[in-house]
């Protein structure tokens, strides 16, 4: 598999997959690693959203079919076509293909970009959208910015969901002394089997304490700010997220003794993908529309702050 790695001046260093979904999965800041990876990331497709920074395009979490008596997963139809279309989890980048576009290194800071072409046969099966795609990463000390950009290229409106499924590594899996803040006022009550929102919503309640023994997957949307942190006392550092207004939601997500946890900005859209079968969905607001032509651009960055 190809790995493209980088180097700054200050010791620190990047390392991407572009045949792993682009996946930058490892990130040393101040002689420790940021993410979190599991043998097999990158490299296992069972792991590909299970370490490192996943992306995930063009949709987010999981897709429903709840038209009928019992809901069909992973499907969705689109008003006025025949066809049933497949949604995996989080999207369809694991059948997508990813090419270097641009790079700019210098001995402080790097830039590189990469195009997605998503096959056709995967496009008529999966997503009948045509969306172009590019990722850039950009690095600095003790920053990794990325900026994602997307045009509707085809000749209908064209529905996206997007986010990061970022894997930060803890000191430790006892989880003492980690506390997370997010500029959110709402948690969004889960369906239990199907995971996706129920409309319930209640108090967020930060800043939230981590413990041992607990498995965390929570959703918080209504957005206060644009800054989300993790501190964690025994690697003596902070994690910033920061991030623009299209990011609408925070995922929090660990499972019990894990050395990691998830803090995944996602814009709207989990669950949406099941009310393309109804009129009017171009404009109904549960998913960002792209109309033709039209472009956006998502940004998040990450920022290390050690302290002693």
């Amino acid at each position: 598999m190809k790995i493209d790695r980088y180097f700054l001046n200050d010791g620190s260093s990047f390392s991407i997959a572009p045949d792993f979904g682009c996946n930058l999965f490892s990130w040393h800041v101040g002689g420790r690693e940021v993410f979190y990876r599991p043998e097999g990331v990158p490299g296992e497709r069972g792991k590909f959203y299970k370490g490192g920074n996943p992306v995930l395009f063009p949709s987010v979490g999981r897709t429903w079919n709840r038209s009928g008596d019992k809901p069909r997963p992973e499907s969705y139809r689109i008003y006025g076509l025949e066809e049933e279309y497949r949604m995996p989890i989080h999207g369809i980048l694991p059948d997508a293909v990813w090419e270097k576009t641009a790079e700019q290194v210098k001995e402080s800071i790097i830039r590189v970009e990469y195009g997605c072409c998503i096959p056709r046969e995967i496009r008529e099966r999966h997503y009948p959208f045509d969306m172009d795609f590019r990722l850039a990463y950009t690095i600095a000390p003790g920053k990794l910015s990325i900026t994602a950009f997307f045009r509707n290229a085809g000749a209908t409106p064209a529905p996206l969901a997007f986010g990061y499924h970022s894997y930060f590594a803890l000191s430790d899996n006892s989880r003492q002394g980690v506390k997370i803040e997010l500029p959110c006022n709402q948690r969004l009550q889960l369906d239990p089997e199907c995971l996706v929102p129920t409309g319930a919503v209640m108090p967020a309640g930060f800043p939230l304490l981590l413990e041992d023994g607990v498995q965390y997957d929570a959703l918080f949307s209504g957005m206060c700010g644009h800054r989300a942190s993790l501190t964690d006392t025994g690697a003596a550092r902070i994690i910033h997220i920061d991030f623009d207004d299209w990011i609408e939601a925070l995922v929090v997500f660990s499972t019990v003794g894990s050395s990691f946890i998830c803090i995944e900005p996602w814009t709207r859209g989990l669950g949406a993908y099941e009310g393309l079968c109804r009129p009017g969905w171009e404009s109904a607001g549960a998913l960002n529309i792209l109309q033709p032509g039209e472009r956006r651009t998502i940004r998040v960055s990450y920022c290390v702050e050690s302290f002693s």
